[in-house]
């Protein structure tokens, strides 16, 4: 197993995630996974990351989809997390700008960005995959990896790296 296949959480009773960087089977599935489904070979990381921001969306309110990104250095090593926008029960709104500034701020050279569906369809939207693709471009136009996004829900996570769309 490489560097690059591993999340760390802290010790401390807060469980911020301390360093993340995932390989190229981090995320182990393309289709919606129970969180009590056992994973497939590679993939114990894809589980704790989904558990991670399941908690953290759980915490901020499941009720409401939030936009989260967390960013990396060239190393695949934590640098920064936040959530960048709220929205309601049907969407949110987010514009580019915001994550690429903070991400510029940081340094990162690569990120992973998730957000949660209230209504428990862990599918992503044509939307989703529109603003994922348009991400990819501005991430691209600054060197800055896109190495997945997810889509969070009470029960289930998909990622888009797996699913085929990035």
């Amino acid at each position: 197993m490489n560097k690059i296949s591993s999340v760390a959480q802290s010790s401390s009773a807060s469980g911020h995630l301390q360093a993340y960087a995932p390989s190229q089977t981090l995320f182990g599935w393309g289709a919606c996974l129970p969180e009590d489904q056992s994973p497939a070979a590679g993939s114990q990381t894809t589980c704790a990351m989904a558990n991670y921001l399941r908690a953290l969306f759980a915490q901020a309110g499941m009720h409401r989809e939030h936009f989260h990104a967390i960013f990396l250095d060239a190393n695949k090593e934590f640098l920064d997390q936040c959530t960048l926008t709220t929205g309601d029960r049907w969407g949110l709104s987010m514009r580019m700008r915001q994550l690429f500034a903070r991400a510029l701020h940081v340094d990162t050279k690569a990120m992973v960005i998730a957000h949660n569906h209230p209504s428990g369809q862990c599918q992503p939207s044509a939307r989703d995959i529109s603003a994922t693709r348009k991400i990819v471009q501005f991430a691209t136009a600054v060197d800055i990896s896109l190495l997945d996004h997810l889509i969070i829900t009470p029960t289930r996570a998909y990622s888009m790296r797996a699913g085929g769309i990035l």
